[in-house]
């Protein structure tokens, strides 16, 4: 545990340099973040169902800042509630995937795909990414 909360504290102090480098200004300036949307940072390793049930604590959009420990790099993921699923399904979940998988699972022509967690509404993930 010791390990898993320097993990999370590097985490920390490391997206709070990000978002005020001039790369993070521009990543969040293409994919129209908007200013005050809540920020969740969440390890690689992170479940998703964790991270979901950490971001439906704000309103939406919510973006999961994803650390990945072993580079000290981010990926982000953006999560907001939709009411159609994107290409007509939706995706249903392991207990156990990992934040990691599912951004590296993410559809490589539209980074967007649709989850289906079981909640009143299908949630639309998408990979942030610099223009």
């Amino acid at each position: 545990m010791a390990d898993d909360a320097a993990q999370r504290a590097a985490a920390a102090r490391a997206l709070g340099r990000f978002v005020t480098s001039a790369e993070g200004r521009r990543l969040f300036q293409a994919n129209q973040y908007v200013d005050g949307s809540q920020l969740v940072v969440a390890l690689e390793s992170d479940r998703v169902v964790e991270v979901l049930n950490r971001a439906r604590r704000y309103p939406p959009p919510v973006t999961a800042a994803v650390y990945y420990p072993e580079t000290g790099q981010f990926r982000f993921m953006g999560f907001e509630p939709t009411s159609a699923p994107e290409a007509g399904e939706s995706d249903k979940l392991g207990s156990e995937i990992s934040i990691g998988m599912l951004i590296d699972a993410a559809q490589p022509a539209t980074n967007r795909f649709t989850i289906d967690n079981g909640w009143a509404m299908p949630i639309l993930a998408h990979e942030l990414s610099a223009v």
